[in-house]
């Protein structure tokens, strides 16, 4: 059985302090994260996320990819205004 994979993201609530959460399970920690940027933000609030996939060994060795490599980049997200959401999804952006 292999080593579960780990997601990791970066935020930060009206330029404040970026602070660090890491789950198992993108999805989840994707809805946790909009929750708690809401939360913080008030009603002008502004915030920004950034979900990142960290690789391990064997995933790095099954997709060919170099150790210095470390992960890549799945979800850019931003909330302007406290209403309006943005989200991006760039394609192979790797760290």
């Amino acid at each position: 059985m292999g080593i579960p994979t780990k997601f990791v993201a970066t935020f930060s609530v009206n330029s404040g302090n970026e602070e660090i959460m890491e789950r198992p399970n993108k999805a989840k920690m994707a809805d946790e994260l909009r929750k708690i940027i809401r939360k913080r933000a008030g009603e002008n609030g502004n915030g920004q996320y950034e979900i990142r996939k960290m690789f391990t060994d064997e995933e790095r060795s099954k997709m060919h990819i170099p150790d210095d490599i470390k992960g890549q980049i799945i979800e850019l997200g931003t909330f302007t205004n406290g209403k309006n959401w943005s989200y991006k999804r760039p394609f192979k952006k790797y760290f």
